[in-house]
């Protein structure tokens, strides 16, 4: 029982994990050979569940972010008769949408938070938790500094636009001072792209391990790719910091109406700065996700499970325990001989302390039970054997159980380990599709010819928008789930080969 208590505390461990025990705890009446094993798949649950749950609703606020930046571009196009209200009205709609999305994923969340609470770690529903969401931080793309940037600089774009042609050069350098302070928050956006870039090249070494030759060829194209877009970064900086000093230096009383126009193509140039960093900066945390690689096989598995799994250790000792049964019933199937004594030491008279001898008995004897008719010592002995041969097959079928759950956890680990390459790469074509709409919307408008109405865009702009928008949460959260079912799959392993350590 201490044995089947060690692996009981394993599995339920991995019953707050991952939300799944595998494994039985201690019984009366012994040990059985028939032992529990897990299938080798499942889900995932417990508190990893509950932080999956968590980095959805995140990923899903962010693409409703990235849906209202879309929306307030897209209001400003029609109301210059570049676009039609339908594709205007099909963004909003999809807005509403994600909000009510939102608002059901986390009234989820809340109730499984309370269902963990009490159901697993026996706490009262009504106690204040907060959830340790390091382990998803990871999978945060976009640093939530970089979201608030871009807010700030869509909202003092909003400040210049309300400058008009008349506004004094005083009333325009207050709003230029306003713009001069976003620089310095640009300049620690890029040092965080460079800090993951940083991680980035530290990642590589790891995720070489299980790339063939063509994989990392391509992965130091990515990466040189991104230096280079890091780069163009930089140099687009130095400019903005320098214009942004030109256009402060060279205002006054004249040049206002000339410097409010420049205030508007400086804005809109630091916007696309910002965006096109935190498309690197999503490009550079995405690669840097890594799982750790498992070299060893199933049968080597199978030996490590052998010799480190309780339970087992178990179910060889029920076994043992079988086999000395049958040679404790045998044995009473022989023929006896018992040699008997008795006797009894008395006093005379009415002294307690007076024994004598002549008042004294003593008799020896002999019973012999011969091997004729043992009829109940023949059916233990031969219901032994049946016992004995039971246990030994219950043994080999959970050896047999054992072996082929690990050889499909083997299989699953490396399905998820190609997988997850496969979902990286659909996130990466999803930001690159996000990244090329935005730049359509960001493209000058080609000039009216006279007598003509202005251009606008396609009938499907805001229809692409929100197919790529719909395409990158769904590919995020596939890939994130596909790194949690890999961590529990490996979590799973440990607890299987009995090599779980617990402090």
């Amino acid at each position: 029982n201490l044995r089947a208590y060690g692996q009981f505390r394993q599995g339920f461990y991995t019953r707050v994990a991952i939300g799944e025990s595998g494994v039985s705890g201690p019984q009366r009446g012994g040990q059985s050979t028939s032992i529990q094993v897990a299938s080798g798949a499942g889900g995932i649950g417990g508190y990893i569940g509950l932080l999956q749950d968590l980095q959805q609703i995140r990923n899903s606020q962010d693409n409703l972010d990235e849906q209202l930046q879309l929306l307030s571009q897209t209001i400003a196009l029609e109301q210059s008769g570049l676009i039609d209200l339908v594709q205007v009205d099909l963004l909003r709609q999809r807005v509403q949408e994600t909000r009510a999305t939102i608002l059901d994923s986390r009234n989820a969340l809340t109730f499984s938070i309370d269902r963990f609470t009490t159901g697993t770690l026996g706490l009262p529903p009504d106690l204040p938790v907060k959830m340790d969401d390091s382990l998803i931080r990871q999978f945060e793309l976009v640093s939530p500094e970089a979201t608030t940037l871009r807010k700030e600089i869509r909202a003092y774009q909003g400040l210049v636009g309300s400058l008009d042609e008349n506004s004094s050069a005083e009333a325009v350098r207050k709003v230029l001072g306003e713009l001069i302070k976003m620089v310095a928050q640009v300049r620690r956006q890029l040092d965080t792209v460079k800090a993951d870039m940083g991680r980035l090249a530290q990642a590589v070494p790891q995720r070489e391990l299980s790339m063939s030759t063509d994989q990392k060829t391509e992965l130091q194209n990515d990466r040189a790719q991104l230096a280079e877009a890091l780069k163009e970064l930089e140099q687009k900086f130095t400019k903005a910091t320098t214009d942004i000093s030109t256009i402060q230096a060279g205002l006054n009383d004249k040049t206002a109406k000339n410097t409010i126009r420049r205030m508007v193509v400086w804005t809109a140039n630091l916007m696309r700065l910002v965006q096109r960093s935190m498309l690197v900066q999503t490009r550079a945390r995405l690669e840097t996700v890594t799982i750790p690689k498992i070299e060893l096989d199933s049968a080597e598995l199978f030996d490590v499970a052998l010799a480190n799994r309780l339970d087992f250790m178990n179910g060889r000792a029920a076994l043992v325990d079988s086999w000395r049964t049958v040679q404790v019933r045998a044995d009473a199937l022989q023929a006896v001989l018992n040699v008997t004594s008795s006797g009894d030491v008395r006093t005379g008279g009415n002294n307690p302390a007076d024994f004598r001898a002549a008042t004294s008995t003593l008799r020896l004897g002999l019973e012999v039970d011969a091997p004729l008719t043992r009829l109940l010592e023949r059916n233990a002995y031969r219901e032994s054997l049946v016992n004995f041969q039971r246990s030994r097959r219950g043994l080999i079928r959970s050896r047999d159980a054992l072996h082929q759950g690990l050889r499909q956890l083997v299989r699953d680990i490396d399905r998820l380990q190609l997988l997850l390459e496969i979902q990286r790469q659909a996130v990466a074509i999803g930001i690159r599709q996000l990244d090329m709409n935005r730049e359509r919307l960001y493209a000058p408008v080609p000039p009216t010819q006279p007598g003509q109405p202005p251009p606008s865009f396609g009938g499907n702009t805001t229809r692409n928008l929100i197919d790529g928008l719909r395409s990158l949460l769904s590919s995020q959260n596939q890939f994130m789930n596909t790194w949690f079912s890999y961590y529990a799959a490996r979590m799973r392993l440990a607890r299987e080969l009995g090599i779980m350590k617990l402090d």
